[in-house]
């Protein structure tokens, strides 16, 4: 409550949400803004008073009708998200946000998905094989490049190939090397390129070899 601009109170807004967003203490606190109003007692009929059996067909409350017309689009995200969910038991609290966020933006993506292969008339993906084909897009977009590495420069004319680190920090700063695709922070200072040098991983020898430096 200390978030909501209270000049839209009593204007007439409503608020459609589930158990995800709400509390007896908000509750509380919206009620106390509503006016109170009058309401007439309720009289039975005759007939229910001779303990006869009566139809009466009986308008579904006004809340009810308007939760079931606005509410559509969430109770389908959180049956969706039920579905395939990434939440794990964990014992920091923000990554259960995090997680639930997540499954919001990978729903919603597929909703766009859907929609978008609706229009042109093509056969969507069901949300499993959408989330698998997210999956191995994510690891195609963070893995290193499979391709050849990159041709080297020509050092300048007399130039001595000598390896230096590039950062005195051994994790903060560290880039791919050119030979192996993994991370180190060595290079050679004339050709300027990123090579491992470690007693697992001679890729500065190794490298220069193949390219005839």
């Amino acid at each position: 409550m200390n978030l909501v601009d209270t000049r839209v109170l009593g204007q007439g807004y409503k608020l459609y949400v589930d158990n995800f967003y709400t509390s007896p203490t908000l509750f509380k606190d919206l009620l106390a803004e509503k006016p109170t109003t009058h309401r007439p007692p309720f009289r039975g009929g005759s007939e229910g008073q001779m303990g006869r059996w009566q139809l009466k067909s009986i308008p579904a409350p006004p809340a009810v009708t308007d939760y079931n017309k606005h509410m559509g689009g969430v109770d389908l995200s959180d049956a969706m998200i039920g579905f395939y969910n990434t939440v794990h038991k964990t014992r920091k609290w923000h990554r259960t946000f995090f997680y639930h966020f997540l499954d919001i933006a990978i729903v919603n993506a597929f909703v766009l998905h859907s929609c978008m292969a609706a229009e042109r008339h093509e056969t969507p993906l069901t949300q499993k094989a959408f989330r698998e084909a997210l999956v191995l897009e994510l690891k195609a977009a963070g893995s290193p490049s499979t391709g050849p590495p990159p041709s080297p420069a020509p050092a300048p004319q007399g130039a001595h190939h000598k390896l230096r680190h590039y950062t005195e920090d051994g994790t903060a700063g560290r880039r791919r090397c050119v030979n192996c695709s993994l991370k180190s922070t060595t290079e050679c200072t004339s050709c300027q390129v990123v090579l491992c040098f470690t007693v697992k991983r001679d890729c500065y020898n190794e490298w220069h070899t193949k390219n005839n430096l």
